[in-house]
């Protein structure tokens, strides 16, 4: 789509696989991502929208929240109303059963999106240290948000030393990282950081208490987690539970447990 060094893109996308794999195309390509949490709402996403000068905006049709379809889609729409933006094209995910609106010659669903790469060089571009890798933005609750760039050199030095230093993290370490890809954490200890290391991280999306209080759990069973990263907000909403849930599960594999 013509998107290259220096560019700016936004993710509006649930913590999923195909977002980590725009952020990673991004920085591979030397373009700048800015990523929103799929949580807000127009006037949220369109002030970042703005702020970022984004060309391209990456979506999802919907995001799962507690057994519910939350429609992005049109929230996109309302963002984009009335102008003021540099968005060239939407490029859609489609997950839900539901048609959505889609508008001609700016929107395209991920397949279509897939078929530009077709014949395209499958290369990095040599980026410099004090380059911008991506914008993330603050909370904006007390006035519009701004955007703090984060550059290659500097912040990957900053979550590898964390990861070795603090997570301990290994190549051999199944990590995750219960945050979301919306926030600070989610870009440097669900993405970034694990994948330097070269271990193996799980991405997860919806909440850890759905659809039952032993979901976590299960989880860490299911894939034999070592290391977990979570907020103390998770940690008060699972003492709530007591311990019996968490007795159902073998989670022996866990060795550490940040928080």
């Amino acid at each position: 789509m013509g998107l290259q060094k220096g560019d700016r893109l936004t993710i509006y996308m649930p913590t999923c696989p195909e977002a980590s794999i725009v952020m990673l195309a991004s920085v591979r390509i030397g373009a700048i991502h800015s990523v929103v949490f799929a949580g807000f709402g127009a006037g949220a996403l369109g002030d970042r929208v703005r702020a970022s000068g984004s060309r391209a905006l990456f979506i999802g049709d919907f995001t799962y929240r507690k057994g519910k379809d939350v429609p992005l889609k049109e929230i996109v729409d309302t963002a984009l109303e009335g102008g003021g933006h540099s968005v060239e094209h939407v490029v859609v995910l489609k997950r839900g059963t539901a048609d959505v609106p889609m508008q001609a010659e700016r929107d395209l669903t991920w397949d279509e999106f897939l078929v530009h790469g077709k014949g395209q060089p499958g290369g990095y571009i040599p980026m410099e240290a004090n380059e911008p890798a991506f914008m993330i933005a603050n909370s904006g609750t007390t006035a519009r948000p701004k955007l703090a760039v984060h550059t290659h050199g500097a912040y990957q030095v900053w979550i590898s030393s964390m990861a070795r230093w603090v997570f301990g993290l290994q190549p051999t370490d199944i990590w995750w990282s219960t945050s979301d890809i919306g926030w600070l954490v989610g870009h440097s200890y669900i993405v970034y950081a694990p994948l330097i290391m070269g271990c193996t991280t799980v991405v997860y999306e919806g909440a850890i208490d759905c659809p039952d209080p032993g979901t976590l759990w299960k989880i860490i069973e299911e894939f034999n987690i070592t290391g977990i990263f979570t907020s103390p907000t998770a940690v008060r909403l699972l003492m709530r539970y007591g311990e019996s849930y968490a007795a159902q599960y073998d989670f022996s594999s866990l060795t550490r447990f940040f928080c």
